[in-house]
Formats: C-alpha cells, sequence, structure tokens
C-alpha cells in the first residue's frame, strides 16, 4: 500500500498545467475479482479519452496523456500487489498511481486540474489511523480506517527485516556484554546497573533513527497512532518518538505473527471512540456558532476561507459513488451527469483546509451538520 500524505494531496490539487486525467477504481488483493480490475481501468480510460476529445484534445495529446496508463493494463505484476482502491492520475509530462486502503468509486475525470476527493477519507478525522508494530526483531508501520488496516509500503531499505532490531542492537551491545560475561542480544533489554543503562542508551539511538525516517513518511499528519508492543519496548519507543498524535494506550504483546486484520481488530475498540467524541464535539460547535459569522454552508464563501486558513473544522459529504467523466470545461460529458464545477469549490476548500491545518470530516450524505454537501465552522 502507498501511503497518501497531505503534501502529496496538495500537490495534486494545486497541479494546473492542462488537462489533468484522474481514475478511480475498486480493486481486489487476492482471488478471481483481481482480474476485474484492469477490465474497469480499460473502461475508464475509454472514458477518460471521450472527455478529452469532447473538450477538442487532438489524438497526439489525448494518446500521450493515456498512453501510461494504457501500459499497466498489461503489467501482471502490477495487478498482483493491490489494496482494496487505486487512483491514478496523469496530465502532461507526469503520471503517478496510489493503492489505498479505501472502496472507491469507478470514476473518471477531465479538467483543468486533478480530482481528488475520492482519496480525503486518508486525510480526515473520521477514520484515518497509524498503527506502529513494534517488536525486538520487526518494525512495521500500518494504516488503517474504520474497515480495515494495512501495512505501508515505505521508501529505501524496511524500517523491520527479521532481526533487524535485534541485529542493531547486538552489533552496538554485545562487546559491553561479553567483557562482563553477559547473556547477549537475547538478553539485552534486562540488564542491570551500568550495563543495562547502556543498552538501553543504544535502543533508544536506534529507535530515534526510525523515528527520523517515520518523521520523512508521516510529515504533515495528524492521524492518531496506536503502539503495539512488547511490554519492555513500549516504554523505550515512547522516549523516542517525536510524533506528536501516539495513542496512551498500548496494545500489549508480540505482534510479530499478528495479520492486519487481527491489529485492526484490537485497535480500532480504542481509536473509535476517539473519532466520535471529537466529531460530536465539532458538529456541537457548528449548532452552537451556527447564525453568529463564525459558520457557513456557502461553497464559494468557503473556498475563500479556507485559503486564508480561517477554517478551523469542515465537514463534507462523501463522493457518490459511480462512473462519471467531466471535461475540463467543468461540462458533464456523456458518460455521467455530475458536475466537476459544482464540486469544484468544496474540493477547493477541503484541500486548503486540511494543507493549512484545519480538521475535515468526511461523512455520508445527509450526515452533514445543517444539510447540504458541505459545513464550515470558522476560526474566525
Amino acid at each position: 500500500m502507498d501511503v497518501v500524505r497531505r503534501a502529496d494531496l496538495e500537490r495534486l490539487a494545486l497541479q494546473g498545467t492542462g488537462p489533468c486525467v484522474s481514475l478511480f477504481l475498486p480493486t481486489h488483493r487476492v482471488g478471481r475479482e483481481v482480474q476485474q480490475a484492469p477490465i474497469r481501468l480499460k473502461n475508464l480510460l475509454r472514458q477518460a479519452a471521450d472527455g478529452l476529445e469532447a473538450d477538442g484534445g487532438s489524438a497526439p495529446t489525448v494518446e500521450s496523456l493515456l498512453a501510461p496508463l494504457r501500459r499497466l493494463l498489461d503489467d501482471r505484476l502490477f495487478w498482483l500487489y493491490q489494496s482494496d482502491g487505486l487512483a491514478l492520475f496523469s496530465r502532461p509530462g507526469w503520471w503517478g498511481s496510489f493503492r489505498v486502503p479505501l472502496d472507491l468509486p469507478e470514476l473518471a475525470v477531465v479538467a483543468d486540474r486533478f480530482h481528488v476527493t475520492p482519496l480525503l477519507p486518508l486525510l480526515t478525522g473520521d477514520g484515518h489511523f497509524f498503527v506502529l508494530a513494534l517488536s525486538q526483531n520487526q518494525i512495521r508501520l500500518l494504516e488503517g480506517t474504520r474497515d480495515r488496516l494495512e501495512e505501508i509500503d515505505l521508501p529505501g531499505e524496511p524500517l523491520g527485516g527479521r532481526d533487524a532490531l535485534q541485529g542493531e542492537v547486538e552489533r552496538q551491545v554485545q562487546p559491553y556484554v561479553a567483557d562482563r560475561g553477559g547473556v547477549g542480544a537475547r538478553g539485552i533489554f534486562h540488564g542491570h546497573g551500568d550495563v543495562g543503562d547502556v543498552q538501553e542508551e543504544r535502543v533508544l539511538q536506534y529507535f530515534r533513527s526510525v523515528d527520523r525516517r517515520l518523521r520523512e513518511v508521516l510529515a504533515g499528519e495528524h492521524a492518531p497512532m496506536m503502539l503495539a508492543a512488547v511490554e519492555h519496548l513500549a516504554p523505550l519507543w515512547r522516549r523516542a518518538t517525536t510524533y506528536p498524535h501516539l495513542v496512551d494506550q498500548t496494545l500489549p504483546g508480540n505482534p510479530e505473527e499478528l495479520r492486519p486484520d487481527q491489529l485492526h481488530a484490537s485497535a480500532w475498540p480504542i481509536i473509535e471512540p476517539l473519532f466520535l467524541q471529537a466529531q460530536r464535539q465539532a458538529a456541537a460547535r457548528y449548532d452552537q456558532l451556527a447564525g453568529t459569522g463564525l459558520t457557513s454552508r456557502d461553497p464559494q464563501e468557503m473556498a475563500g476561507a479556507a485559503e486564508e486558513g480561517r477554517i478551523e473544522t469542515l465537514f463534507v459529504s462523501q463522493h457518490p459513488a459511480g462512473p462519471v467523466a467531466v471535461s475540463a470545461t467543468g461540462e458533464a460529458a456523456p458518460h455521467g451527469d455530475a458536475s466537476g464545477a459544482a464540486r469544484e469549490p468544496v474540493e477547493s476548500a477541503t484541500v486548503a483546509t486540511l494543507t493549512k491545518g484545519g480538521t475535515v470530516y468526511a461523512l455520508p450524505s445527509g450526515e452533514v451538520p445543517g444539510g447540504g454537501s458541505a459545513a464550515a465552522v470558522l476560526r474566525y
């Protein structure tokens, strides 16, 4: 799975260098359904081509935009390593993909900038969280929603190949243990006196190096993180980490053999009340401030306020499922009836709110405070 950061969202949303193609489709990890994803992509590419042509795009332009995405159709290795949803983006000179743990709609959008609304649940305050599974032999970072948890593919060397933590500590600490007739790396967390102090400091040094790596991956994140760790490592990690949203409670025990679904089953009952409490408080604050000038339901007003950093909390309706192609002018193409122009202010407000430190809740239709597709609590 690929981690989607706020910086990624901002880059996608702000790029407007010519026609931009955004494709979204559901995918599967295993089973016969895996074979359906390339078929869905082929249909979406056809819709995108029709949208580009309807907007006046020449045949060479259409081909150059869609060619890198077409090549994926025959890339068997690509389809073997999928998550629950796939987002593909292409503009002149660049294309990219994100495998995400979301049930994405089957959607094609052609516009003057990328469409990012379907990815917002990964960045909103409603159900997005991380789990750090920490043991003596392995370190895994997982990203979750209310429905699932999935390991993140991190760039560079793995954080915790088998025996990575043990090997690092053994390399640095073994000379101290051997000089004193010690017991070796398996007992390094149970030393006494000076030897124990040295061992603990070496572990902290290693954890701090891991924390620096995670800091790069999680830059700008506000999602809570649950720690799953053996008892003797948890307090050391809490001393080393600089991530400000680590949940106080720890999932105890060795997480090495636990599958993501097992970790999710343990973590979600702890995480969910935090989300629900925060969401209820935010909705109550909207109701309290309604009519005072510190709330808004007007998409254009919210877009302007968000750009100025004035939105404290934004509630948006989740994007409806179903295929649709939208032209670069905002007119609905023959493949759908949704207007890109109508969605643009809300999407702009959402992206700006997230990138300027506000909180966004992506809610089911009908649950946005005050009704409508969006509502905001303003800072001033």
